[in-house]
């Protein structure tokens, strides 16, 4: 799980995210763990990179990786990008957006504005009630393509074989459930 992130620095996601060392879940998901040395508040959180190469800010291959995750009981799902996300705009709130396609499956392209979040190199939702909807939408699915603009337009494919796990992992972590 190396990557550049901004081409400057390789680490995994685990290390960039002061976590626990990860460890191996249903197919290509990894694991990891982490407290909050301040609050003692506890995350948990699942991610798969993605199946094809990218290129990063530099034009070096990287790849994006797909993250579900619950922190400080918050969920957010939400794809770590090799480059810094296009700014599309903000909501009434002043929350930045970019705008977002994918595809689950072989299924209906979908299109909507997703939160970036403060590293400007991640998107998707990140607030419980959204997170929950996309989470839920791609239960049971093997497949999903998200295209992202950067620099560049890309295409990241995530292999999402054990999803149904690890939703329901890191839901229970959040104290929350499918139904």
């Amino acid at each position: 799980m190396k990557r550049v992130l901004l081409g400057l620095v390789g680490m995994s996601l685990a290390t960039a995210l002061n976590a626990q060392p990860i460890t191996k879940g249903p197919g290509r998901w990894e694991i990891f763990q982490q407290r909050s040395p301040l609050t003692g508040a506890g995350t948990l959180g699942a991610a798969v990179d993605s199946s094809n190469e990218l290129s990063n800010t530099l034009g070096y291959p990287a790849r994006a990786s797909f993250v579900v995750r619950c922190g400080d009981g918050n969920l957010s799902v939400f794809v770590n990008w090799p480059q810094v996300v296009k700014y599309d705009g903000q909501n009434f709130a002043g929350q930045i957006k970019t705008f977002a396609v994918w595809r689950i499956d072989d299924g209906t392209i979908e299109g909507n504005l997703w939160d970036i979040d403060t590293t400007m190199t991640a998107a998707g939702e990140f607030k419980n009630k959204n997170a929950l909807k996309f989470l839920k939408s791609i239960l049971g699915a093997r497949k999903l393509v998200v295209r992202l603009t950067g620099r560049q337009t890309q295409d990241a494919e995530f292999d999402l074989t054990g999803i149904g796990k690890v939703a329901a992992d890191v839901i229970a972590a959040c104290g929350m459930t499918l139904r």
